[in-house]
């Protein structure tokens, strides 16, 4: 990694860097991080459009205080978002699915499902797990408790978020050439 013409060798980071390939290598805890870390990735885009669009004359200061997540929350920041032009429900949408999923990784007590094999061999009792399957559940947008696979939600927030992500950074740049 470099900074300012400085290599900084990742074993002397206070915080190590993650050396996994793949999140499917990733454990719960990690999954929970992943999340909140990839929503706050897209936060920071959508900061960035809302002060695209609306071109504050004390950009910082709106961007550290207005925009602070503890004053305009995640859901407020999509509303805005829904009255801009460049924007379809499509990607509402998808912004407020995630929510819902990062939440209940934040939030959320996950529950573990095992099935068991149980064999009389011989008159002793052996029990095998044959498999094992981890759950949450996540809030849709109707109010509703529906408990998912963690491995199925992974799978659908990577996903959204990678098609939020794509689509946060053309209009970006759209927006960014239009104003000048």
């Amino acid at each position: 990694m470099h900074a300012i013409g400085v290599t900084i060798d990742p074993k002397n980071s206070d915080i190590p860097l993650n050396v996994k390939q793949n999140i499917s290598e990733y454990n719960i805890q990690e999954i929970r991080g992943w999340t909140i870390d990839k929503l706050n990735e897209i936060e920071e885009a959508i900061n960035q459009l809302i002060i695209l669009y609306f071109k504050p004359e004390k950009e910082a200061e709106f961007r550290s205080i207005i925009l602070n997540s503890s004053i305009i929350n995640s859901g407020a920041k999509a509303k805005i978002l829904n009255n801009l032009p460049e924007f379809d429900n499509k990607l509402i949408n998808n912004f407020q699915r995630i929510v819902s999923i990062r939440n209940a990784f934040a939030h959320s007590a996950m529950t573990n499902n095992a099935v068991v094999k149980i064999e009389n061999v011989g008159g002793e009792i052996k029990f095998e797990v044959e498999s094992l399957t981890s759950h949450l559940e996540v809030m849709n947008s109707s109010g509703q408790l529906k408990t998912n696979s963690v491995k199925d939600l992974v799978e659908e927030y990577s996903k959204r978020s990678d098609e939020i992500v794509d689509s946060l950074n053309q209009i970006i740049r759209k927006t960014a050439d239009n104003n000048g």
